[in-house]
């Protein structure tokens, strides 16, 4: 089980240039890159493998679609965990947590 949670990685955090500072011309300061759905909490692992949180999923993957469309979605997907990448299926369903919107996922 995975939830999703739509972010930026810890290390684009860290790197981020405050909107006050000084600019060279010539030089534009590295703003955030747009957040990906990340992995938040997971329990379990999947054949073996673990699944680290603050991990991507894909633009086109079933994940996004649920959270696009609000809906369950369940689809059968490659994934790469790591260096391996395992064909799953994968049910999602978005969910609001406070107001703010995320993605619970069961991979079998």
């Amino acid at each position: 089980m995975v939830w999703w949670q739509l972010r930026n990685k810890p290390i684009e955090l860290r790197n981020e240039v405050p909107d006050n500072q000084f600019e060279l011309p010539g030089f534009h300061p590295t703003k955030l890159p747009a957040p990906k759905l990340r992995v938040a909490w997971s329990y379990g692992n999947f054949k073996d493998l673990f699944i680290p949180e603050n991990k991507s999923i894909p633009d086109d993957s079933s994940v996004y679609k649920a959270w696009n469309t609000n809906r369950f979605a369940s689809e059968e997907e490659k994934i790469q965990f790591g260096r391996y990448a395992r064909k799953s299926l994968i049910e999602s369903k978005s969910i609001l947590i406070d107001g703010e919107k995320h993605v619970l996922s069961l991979i079998r």
